[in-house]
């Protein structure tokens, strides 16, 4: 993650350009206060370049052509939830798993179709569509939520509706990831 962290660190320092800056070819340390520092590090340069650029500031993005912004903002939006799923993954490794805020992770399940639904290979089989996501109502701790299909919309194609998955937020967004 802290290399990810310097790389949109430079994306968004960058600005605007067609294609993103090269990664940083140096690899994590291996130590782990050496790693913990390193990664502390990562984190404070990303967060300085997004306060730095401001949430409108455009920038370079691989989903650029789909729903999110390609903004300093929707790189923010990104790394907190991409963060989100990878502490899950870390706190499972050590047999420690949180709970994660519902509230963030509902709103990782919307950022995760906005962005990652919005593909280039989606965008050409159903053309451009506005955001896919709604926010959620339903009782704490629980909700549900309506997944489109990637492609042609089923309803083009078939009678049925749209595949859905149900369940708590946190199991929601461990879904989509």
């Amino acid at each position: 993650m802290g290399t990810g962290q310097r790389w949109w660190a430079a994306i968004v320092a960058a600005g605007p350009p067609e294609a993103p800056p090269a990664k940083d070819a140096a690899e994590a340390p291996r130590e782990l206060e050496t790693l913990l520092a390193w990664y502390a590090e990562s984190n404070e340069l990303l967060l300085s370049a997004l306060r730095e650029a401001g949430p409108e500031r455009e920038c370079w993005t691989w989903w650029a052509v789909g729903v999110s912004p390609a903004n300093a903002w929707g790189v923010a939006r990104r790394r907190v939830h991409e963060v989100l799923a990878h502490t899950y993954d870390a706190q499972l490794a050590a047999g420690a798993v949180q709970p994660m805020p519902a509230d963030l992770a509902i709103d990782g399940v919307a950022e995760f179709l906005d962005t990652c639904n919005s593909t280039p290979a989606g965008l050409a089989a159903r053309g451009p569509r506005p955001s896919t996501t709604t926010p959620p109502r339903a009782a704490p701790g629980s909700s549900r939520w309506t997944a489109p299909a990637p492609g042609p919309h089923p309803s083009r194609t078939t009678p049925r509706p749209p595949p859905s998955a149900t369940g708590t937020a946190e199991q929601l967004l461990l879904f989509v990831w």
